[in-house]
């Protein structure tokens, strides 16, 4: 299924560049990050947990949590289903209506979140990542991720306006994972053209 996507996703490489329109743009939240191993990481909570590790993905189609989390938050995870990403085919289970929070404030309401055997990273400073998300907040909120200030600025997306120098691109999904239409030359002069996933 393919169809437009109602997000806009802005990604500040200076912070000297004007990009928005604060008199119409509505700010949600802003989220700190940090930059491990190449991987946006920030701090959230699933329903009343401490604040967890996850990846903030842009070509995660699902919210994934580890099982040890999983079993450690003492989710029921009820249907087992077969996932398939870029790490491979893999077996989760499905956890139905997680509240996700950050700093004690509610971001989104009834996610459905996958639990997964998959391993991941540990963070420099010894830290284990719990998870990953990027779709079910890419379809709430417009993005700005400012790596500059190394921040994720929410905005509300209804009336959202972008006033930036940058270039607007149409962006479809295709289960749940955002495509642009782009051509991509190398440095030997070789042109592709097709289609792209925009992936943090």
């Amino acid at each position: 299924m393919i169809y437009r996507l109602r997000f806009f996703l802005a990604i500040l490489l200076s912070l000297g560049i004007s990009v928005l329109s604060t008199a119409q743009n509505r700010k949600v939240e802003t989220i700190p990050f940090i930059v491990n191993n190449g991987h946006i990481i920030i701090k959230i909570s699933l329903d009343n947990s401490e604040p967890l590790n996850f990846i903030f993905d842009t070509g995660a189609g699902a919210t994934l949590l580890s099982k040890n989390t999983a079993d450690f938050l003492q989710y029921k995870s009820g249907i087992k289903r077969r996932n398939v990403g870029v790490s491979g085919e893999h077996k989760v289970f499905l956890i139905k209506g997680v509240k996700v929070n950050f700093d004690s404030k509610p971001l989104l309401k009834g996610v459905n979140v996958l639990s997964t055997q998959t391993f991941f990273e540990e963070l420099d400073n010894g830290e284990q990542v719990h998870g990953v998300i990027g779709f079910d907040m890419l379809s709430e909120y417009v993005i700005e991720i400012n790596n500059d200030a190394k921040q994720l600025v929410l905005y509300n997306d209804s009336g959202y306006k972008y006033s930036g120098s940058g270039a607007e691109l149409p962006v479809y999904i295709v289960q749940n994972l955002p495509i642009i239409n782009a051509k991509v030359k190398t440095y030997s002069g070789i042109v592709f053209e097709g289609q792209f996933m925009v992936d943090t």
